[in-house]
């Protein structure tokens, strides 16, 4: 080739680095390559897919006017089959320089045809020889470059051809590396736009601030104003958060340390935000801290979700710290008290850090060693059941700090799933009290009852005794009016008939 070549071949070089696309790398390639070979010759190009091990035809150039002939000959059309790769063949073209490999028409389509076909496409084609050389397209694709020449093919510039196809190669990486960091650059963005996250630099020597896209988005600026100023960032926050924020720069800048800070944030439309922002200083070559990089994220929605649930908390802990009931939970496996009620301290009578675990709690609460270890295997054993019913204690005699005595009723709800045991307790001392009272005075009065019992007995018989001589004396008292009254009877008689002689002897 002359020096109007070597020119030409210059300038084919330059305008594949202004290519947009690999494709049109490819297409570029194949022509250009056909354009070098002056017409003389046919030049293919071949996708190797090493993942899936197939190959199919990507372009094709010097067929022209015979391609209908071709087709009709092999009876089917080529530009459209895929291949299994052929190992052999490919380990030959993946060198990176153009090698003559055999012609073997019936293994470059793919064995579809026969040798019989083969040799009448070739006769067609006036084919004599085959020159091959593969390119990368990514991790897992190569492209290969077959020349397929004739005889009247001038094979002397095939070193100008191979320097042309190795620097496509490079620029066919350099689009892969533009492409890749254009696709890193997308998910980056993707992600920042899912996870509303920006990045911010801000250069300590001149104190100016500089913005990703998504920081205008979160501060609601218009990136046409450009990103803000040092002022202008800090009037975004209230004044205590733009003191800890000063503090956390200046710590930076003198201290070289790094920070990790929740700001609110008052938008331009009315609205407060919450942003996490983390700063990492950066040092010269001389040690000093020129700049800060870090991020800021739109974390309101959790910051909204963590106040309600702090206020939620607070409600439930109000409610808790006033139940009338005494109110402990426990983790399972450490044994640990991660909440104790005033009232649970109050009824046991120790104070909440005497009582930070199961262990300490049994041997304040329960300080003798036997009874201890009777209501600890009791409680142990219902527990173990996983039965709530059996979960229940009454009447456990515990002690206080100062000595006193106290009864109380236990009610455990265990929360498997939650490692947590609630454990409810009721001082009823007065009720065991004032039923130890009653028992006595139950007591006291069934004996009384008893003695007056047994002195109304003693004076019923009594009364019985006299009811007999009574009914004694009423029976001689009834027997004496009834002779009585006989007698009279008999006077009467005796008078009447008295009176009646009397008259008779007047006569």
């Amino acid at each position: 080739m002359g020096k109007t070549d070597h020119i030409d071949l210059g300038k084919t070089i330059l305008y594949l680095q202004e290519l947009s696309s690999i494709d049109e790398v490819y297409k570029y390639l194949v022509e250009e390559i056909y354009r070098m070979m002056g017409g003389r010759g046919i030049v293919t190009l071949v996708d190797y897919d090493t993942e899936d091990d197939f190959w199919k035809l990507h372009a094709i150039k010097g067929v022209g006017n015979q391609m209908h002939k071709v087709i009709d000959l092999l009876g089917f059309d080529f530009r459209k089959i895929r291949g299994k790769i052929k190992t052999d063949f490919y380990y030959e073209i993946i060198k990176g320089k153009l090698v003559k490999v055999e012609l073997n028409l019936p293994l470059f389509f793919g064995n579809k045809i026969n040798k019989s076909s083969a040799e009448k496409v070739k006769k067609l084609l006036s084919l004599e020889e085959l020159y091959c050389m593969a390119i990368r397209r990514n991790a897992k694709v190569f492209a290969n470059i077959s020349i397929l020449t004739k005889p009247q093919t001038d094979t002397s510039n095939f070193g100008e051809i191979e320097a042309f196809i190795q620097h496509a190669s490079l620029v066919i990486d350099k689009k892969n590396a533009d492409i890749a960091l254009q696709e890193n650059e997308r998910r980056l963005s993707e992600a920042q736009r899912i996870a509303r996250i920006g990045h911010v630099e801000f250069d300590v020597e001149k104190g100016k601030v500089w913005w990703a896209d998504m920081m205008y988005e979160l501060y609601e600026r218009d990136p046409k104003l450009g990103p803000p100023d040092y002022k202008e960032v800090m009037a975004y926050h209230s004044p205590t958060d733009v003191k800890a924020l000063e503090k956390c720069i200046s710590n930076a800048v003198t201290k070289s340390k790094p920070y990790d800070i929740d700001l609110s944030v008052n938008l331009p439309n009315g609205k407060i935000a919450y942003y996490h922002a983390i700063g990492t200083p950066v040092k010269n070559k001389s040690g000093k801290v020129t700049i800060i990089t870090g991020t800021v994220q739109d974390v309101t929605e959790r910051v909204k979700v963590k106040l309600a649930l702090e206020k939620q908390n607070q409600f439930v802990e109000t409610v808790l710290d006033n139940l009338p009931i005494g109110l402990a939970l426990n983790e399972f496996d450490e044994g640990i008290a991660t909440y104790i009620n005033d009232k649970f301290s109050e009824i046991y009578g120790w104070p909440r850090e005497d009582l930070k675990d199961i262990n300490s709690f049994f041997e304040k609460a329960y300080p003798d060693r036997t009874y201890r270890e009777k209501i600890a295997a009791q409680v142990k054993q219902d527990v173990a059941s996983g039965d709530p019913s059996r979960m229940h204690w009454e009447n456990i005699v515990a002690t206080t700090k100062d000595g006193n005595k106290r009864f109380i009723n236990a009610v455990n709800i265990p929360l498997f799933d939650q490692n947590t045991m609630v454990s409810t307790v009721m001082d009823v001392t007065e009720l065991h009290m004032a039923k130890e009272e009653v028992q006595q005075h139950k007591e006291k009065l069934e004996e009384l009852v008893r003695e007056r019992t047994a002195e109304l007995e003693q004076a019923n018989n009594s009364l019985v005794e006299k009811n007999k001589e009574l009914k004694h004396f009423n029976k001689l008292f009834v027997d004496r009016e009834f002779r009585i009254n006989e007698l009279k009877e008999r006077m009467k008689k005796l008078e009447s008939q008295l009176g009646t002689s009397k008259d008779n002897d007047t006569d």
